[in-house]
């Protein structure tokens, strides 16, 4: 009996031989399910380089073996792959929450942005106002300084006009007091010397004539003061001439008349240009204290338009460095709301590439649930059974004896072969899957 048993066992052993001979002959790798599976493994980048060498080498013989024919190492391999799809389905999970993290950040990041835009872009108009109101201020205190300035310019040409006024009076009337004291008092007493009577008599006129005094007195003046002591008499002049020719020839005729000689015409004549000279002089000399007191007046209009000046010029560089101030301030906040600007757009690109992202991983996920893992499902598990019809259960009953005789066979085949291997492949699992 134990010879037979023996010889069943070498049969059974010799007929799995067969069968892995058979199976390896097939080519795994026909199947283009395992082409796709082996592809996806190589792409992912969940894997270094020398995982994904390892898996691409396992997967053909151990996935591309139908269910049925996988001995037990091939199932620990194929459980092994199963854990690698495992984690190329976290990593896209993973990658999916990654990418909606970052979308919702830039977001936020964007919202912060604009906020900062529109402060900026607030702040900026209050700057481009504050510019335009101190731009106004500086025009109006540059006015104020032109007005000032040509304000001062008119006070001083007043200021210029009075003393040149002020000077030619007091000249006028130093003059009149000279010729008055040096001319006509020693002509009227009679103390000058007769060569040199016609000499004052001519400055006595021609001070008469600046004055503009009466013509007639005019007239009359020199013949009065030239009249010589030894003179002719009235009587005299009314024999040789008419009244008329009288007028004329004591004009013409009484010159170097002395003093003691004249009339009482002659004393009139000589009172009335007294009186005349001394009006004029003392009007001059209210003109000459006008012309002071304008002088003094104008001056101090001018020493008032020089402070105006002087602060409306101070002014007007005040406002100008606030000016100055105030446009460095735009030119800044300008440059903010460029900042802000480029910010917003940025990550207004960087917020369509996140959500283009997030839409990239999950129509991954959906393509790796629909394409991957339904065919690893179809070559991991089994193929469902056939139902055999009523009349066929007899035959297919002896069949599985068969098989199952076949089986037990095989066990004992592949059980010495796993006390023979010289890898621990669960060691391998877990490194793998570490």
């Amino acid at each position: 009996m134990a010879p037979k048993g023996k010889q069943a066992a070498t049969s059974a052993s010799q007929g799995s031989r067969k069968r892995q001979r058979k199976a390896q002959e097939s080519t795994p790798t026909s199947d283009p399910r395992v082409q796709v599976l082996s592809k996806s493994l190589q792409q992912s980048q969940d894997f270094p380089d020398e995982v994904r060498v390892m898996l691409k080498a396992i997967l053909p013989g151990s996935l591309g073996v139908t269910h049925g024919e996988r001995i037990s190492c091939q199932h620990k391999v194929v459980d092994l792959l199963s854990a690698a799809f495992g984690q190329m389905e976290e990593g896209i999970v993973r990658r999916i929450a990654e990418a909606e993290a970052k979308s919702q950040s830039v977001v936020s990041n964007k919202a912060e942005a604009m906020q900062k835009q529109t402060a900026s872009e607030a702040v900026l108009q209050g700057s481009t106002a504050a510019v335009t109101t101190k731009k106004a201020e500086v025009e109006q205190a540059d006015a104020a300084v032109q007005t000032s300035k040509e304000r001062m310019e008119k006070v001083a040409d007043a200021l210029k006009t009075s003393k040149e006024q002020h000077e030619k009076m007091t000249m006028q009337l130093e003059r009149v007091k000279n010729l008055q004291t040096n001319n006509f008092l020693p002509l009227q007493q009679g103390s000058i010397d007769p060569s040199a009577i016609s000499s004052h008599v001519d400055a006595v006129v021609a001070l008469g004539t600046e004055l503009c005094l009466d013509e007639s007195l005019l007239h009359s003046i020199p013949t009065v003061l030239e009249k010589p002591a030894e003179g002719r008499t009235q009587f005299d002049i009314m024999v040789l001439q008419n009244f008329q020719e009288e007028v004329v020839a004591f004009h013409s005729n009484s010159i170097g008349k002395a003093a003691e000689g004249r009339t009482q015409f002659d004393i009139m004549v000589l009172q009335n240009f007294q009186e005349e000279v001394t009006n004029r002089k003392a009007a001059m000399e209210e003109d000459v204290r006008k012309c002071e007191a304008a002088e003094s007046h104008n001056a101090d209009l001018l020493e008032a338009a020089k402070i105006d000046s002087d602060a409306a010029k101070s002014k007007l560089g005040e406002l100008e460095m606030e000016l100055a101030a105030v446009v460095a301030e735009e030119v800044k906040q300008k440059g903010d709301v460029a900042t802000t600007t480029a910010a917003v757009k940025d990550l207004e690109a960087a917020s369509v590439k996140a959500a283009d992202a997030v839409v990239s991983e999950q129509a991954q996920l959906s393509a790796f649930h629909a394409e991957l893992l339904d065919k690893f499902r179809e070559l991991h598990t089994p193929p469902p059974p056939d139902v055999l019809p009523v009349d066929e259960a007899e035959t297919s009953a002896s069949v599985i004896e068969v098989k199952a005789t076949e089986g037990a066979a095989q066990q004992e085949m592949t059980k010495g072969a796993d006390d023979d291997m010289p890898v621990d492949m669960p060691s391998v699992v877990g490194t793998s899957s570490a």
